[in-house]
């Protein structure tokens, strides 16, 4: 969106504000400063996250016990609202979403345990999974594995990779992106957050405020992703 605005001055200039409703090919947005998007028990237990894209795909979780958490701040230097997973068996799950060849994912969250492998996403246990491995090492994974750096629990980070087969990459922050092959698996099936579909032991101790999934972006719209979710939460 750009807002012209004169101040004082014949002369005009433009403000381009950004936001995820101006990505192309946006599939699911879950923000979680947004309050009206959580449904929440009087504990704070989350039940259900709404897509803020159009599309629809909220995700939920009906078992009490596998819940997460909504906290009203603290998340990084803006302490924002963000749901806290207790690495147990929380999870939120979505309808299945139709990945394509070339799909973009967009995370803002800070992982509290670096203890063996921590799935931030999955749609199945072969694809298209986000995860930190023993020690930090934040991973894209499609059939491959494309690594990005080391992560510092209890500090917050973001996260972009793109599922693109050879053509895949990841980008920790504003840092350098990797490129390399992640795999290439396509298929219908539902987001899993904080978790994966085989067995215990592979949920996620994690606080996440936004989730953004898209088609494959140009460099242009990652840079102004980047600006968009650093202005609001102070990564970097």
């Amino acid at each position: 969106m750009n807002v012209t605005k004169a101040i004082n001055s014949p002369l005009a200039f433009t403000v381009n504000s950004f936001g995820p409703l101006d990505l192309p090919n946006l599939k699911v947005w879950l923000d979680a400063n947004d309050l009206s998007t959580i449904t929440k028990d009087g504990s704070n237990a989350v039940s259900s996250w709404a897509d803020k894209s159009g599309n629809g795909y909220d995700v939920i979780q009906g078992t009490a016990t596998q819940q997460p958490i909504y906290n009203i701040n603290g998340f990084g230097t803006a302490s924002k609202p963000y749901i806290s997973f207790d690495g147990l068996n929380d999870t939120l799950i979505n309808a299945p979403i139709t990945w394509g060849g070339s799909d973009n994912l967009f995370i803002v969250c800070k992982i509290n345990d670096v203890i063996g492998s921590q799935i931030i996403t999955a749609s199945i246990a072969t694809s298209h999974q986000s995860f930190i491995a023993s020690g930090g090492g934040l991973n894209s994974f499609n059939g491959s594995v494309l690594t990005a750096g080391t992560v510092v629990s209890g500090t917050p980070f973001m996260f972009n990779t793109l599922y693109n087969g050879v053509n895949s990459d990841i980008q920790l922050n504003n840092n350098a992106i990797v490129s390399g092959d992640s795999g290439i698996i396509n298929n219908t099936l539902s987001l899993r957050i904080a978790s994966v579909d085989y067995g215990v032991g592979f949920y996620a101790n994690i606080d996440i405020v936004e989730i953004i999934i898209s088609g494959e972006l140009i460099p242009q719209e990652r840079i102004d992703l980047n600006n968009y979710a650093n202005a609001k939460y102070g990564i970097y």
